[in-house]
């Protein structure tokens, strides 16, 4: 079997690093495509999609294939849902105000904060990478256009059909919530498990919004859950670059 990982807005294929490796380890091929999220004239989710699914190799969906997004990677991953056996929700987006961006250092600080419950569980060079990435977007020449790029995205995002969705394709859906998410609130998913009752429901405890950096161990296990009889032949993480 295979899953494919699609990471959040101001993320990078390697958020995914540390949930990939237990999984790999069980012979299940992880594929991570990196979503140009900024560089490219889309906004909308379904555009976004499709050019997800296109760039997938073609053996990469099977009968019992997993996508597994994050944040607004949420999104994309519920689009695409009924294309796979199964969709793992990680945390996705439910106050939309929270697409932002910082005005200075010590603001990235804070928004980091923000992101996690225990920011000493995230290595050095994950941070690292993630202030450099809020650094290039505040960029002078840059910021114009990533705060309208922005405004776009947190539009379309708000106009996607989430509920119909979430509705429609609620048997094959996994949430995955975090116990101490400032972003999405775990109360939030709660109320989706009333309104969707056939939607699964896990939570990660004692972790923020970004699961995948936070708690990724816990996360594997989760995931796992969908390949109990994977074989123990290791496959390395495929990584596809953005076009």
């Amino acid at each position: 079997m295979n899953f494919v990982f699609v990471h959040g807005l101001i993320g990078e294929p390697s958020n995914w690093d540390l949930v990939v490796e237990p999984i790999s380890a069980r012979g299940i091929r992880c594929i991570v495509p990196e979503i140009p999220y900024f560089d490219e004239a889309t906004c909308q989710i379904e555009d976004f999609s499709e050019q997800v699914w296109a760039n997938l190799p073609k053996d990469a969906v099977t009968p019992n294939s997993v996508i597994v997004g994050n944040s607004i990677g949420c999104s994309i991953a519920l689009y695409l849902a009924d294309r796979f056996a199964s969709a793992y929700l990680v945390a996705p987006f439910t106050k939309m105000y929270s697409y932002t961006l910082p005005r200075s250092d010590s603001n990235i600080a804070g928004l980091m904060k923000s992101l996690v419950h225990d920011p000493t569980r995230l290595r050095e060079n994950e941070v690292a990478k993630h202030v450099q990435r809020y650094r290039a977007l505040l960029d002078a020449k840059g910021r114009k256009h990533h705060l309208r790029k922005l405004r776009n995205i947190k539009a379309a995002a708000e106009s996607f059909d989430h509920a119909g969705l979430y509705e429609a394709r609620q048997d094959r859906i996994h949430m995955v919530y975090a116990g101490n998410d400032e972003v999405s609130p775990p109360s939030t998913f709660l109320q989706m498990k009333r309104d969707f009752p056939r939607m699964t429901l896990h939570e990660v405890p004692d972790c923020g919004h970004a699961v995948p950096m936070e708690q990724p161990g816990l996360l594997a296990e989760i995931l796992l859950q969908a390949a109990p009889t994977a074989s123990n032949e290791d496959h390395p993480a495929q990584a596809i670059p953005a076009e």
